[in-house]
């Protein structure tokens, strides 16, 4: 009878450990409500150096497994580099993620504290991250870090959804978080090397982006069936020079001929009216937008960056000036 006993406890053991991630790696299985078969991009960091590949989700379903000895986030982009979702894992773990497309209320994630935490955080606060009340997303983290300074969910939050305003407040926030919360990688360049890794298989736009216009009006704008110009300034300082140069390529005769669909999407928004006086008084002839998710989703970091891409949606060209844009729109025209 004992050893009866024995032989399920030992085969429900080995059930148990399949279902989990090995010693020396994690496991992410994910579902994506509304999502086609497509390659998904996966990029974090792990063990001392940054890790870039993809995994196929077949009609909305993956699983990806990777190693870091200790919690990272990793990162999951679309086809088209839109971001899906941040996982925090580590050796050992395993955990279930769901997702749906376009909603952030829609993630529920299990299998670990930390993973649970975030996911939990989305839901509770996916209608002001929504919103263009980026005062409303900075208040949610702040409360989160002020109750929760020992989580790496902290460094989380403050890396991907709080809006500097105040370098003071920053600082705050930064040092409430306790150092066993805040690893040392995470720091000025994480982001911007995300960015670098995440573009090199990045081509084509998504079908559609969404924005806030000046009105606080949320528009949905169509990528393909025309030329399309993104710019984002640098969030730090604006460089004259190339609004300069924007102001000579919006203004050409070509431009207008060709009816090239020309938006700046501003990033680091923390004041809306603040931003609404400044956009007044720049007089820029195009049109300025922006949005607390989908900014930083296309524009990752704080660098200046130029997107063109063709009436397919295909990005032609990505750097932080026109001037070789113009050059790349032109032999695509001919």
């Amino acid at each position: 009878m004992g050893f009866k006993y024995n032989i399920i406890g030992l085969f429900a053991l080995l059930v148990f450990l399949t279902g989990c991630g090995g010693g020396d790696s994690f496991r992410i299985n994910g579902t994506v409500e509304g999502m086609t078969t497509q390659n998904l991009n996966v990029i974090y960091y792990g063990d001392g150096s940054f890790r870039s590949t993809r995994t196929a989700a077949l009609d909305g379903k993956f699983m990806f497994e990777g190693k870091s000895r200790d919690l990272t986030p990793v990162y999951i982009f679309t086809n088209s580099r839109m971001l899906l979702g941040i996982i925090i894992i580590k050796n050992g773990e395993t955990v279930n993620a769901k997702f749906e497309m376009g909603k952030v209320g829609g993630t529920f994630m299990e299998g670990n504290k930390q993973s649970e935490q975030y996911s939990k955080w989305l839901r509770d606060n996916a209608e002001v991250i929504a919103s263009s009340d980026s005062k409303g997303v900075n208040e949610a983290v702040k409360e989160f870090i002020y109750n929760n300074g020992n989580s790496f969910v902290s460094t989380v939050l403050m890396m991907n959804y709080y809006r500097p305003g105040d370098d003071e407040e920053s600082q705050e926030l930064l040092r409430m978080i306790d150092a066993k919360a805040r690893p040392t990688y995470i720091a000025e360049g994480f982001l911007d090397r995300l960015t670098s890794l995440n573009d090199s298989t990045f081509n084509e736009l998504p079908d559609t982006i969404r924005l806030f216009d000046t009105k606080d009006t949320l528009r949905v704008i169509a990528t393909h069936g025309q030329e399309m110009v993104l710019y984002s300034p640098n969030v730090t300082q604006r460089d004259k020079k190339i609004d300069d140069n924007l102001k000579k390529f919006f203004e050409g005769d070509t431009t207008k001929k060709r009816q090239t669909v020309f938006i700046e999407i501003d990033r680091g928004i923390a004041d809306t009216a603040q931003w609404k006086r400044g956009v007044r008084s720049d007089s820029l002839p195009w049109d300025r937008m922006w949005h607390p998710v989908t900014g930083g989703m296309l524009f990752p970091g704080k660098k200046t960056v130029v997107i063109v891409a063709d009436t397919s949606g295909r990005i032609i060209y990505r750097g932080e000036d026109i001037s070789p844009a113009v050059k790349e729109l032109s032999k695509e025209r001919k």
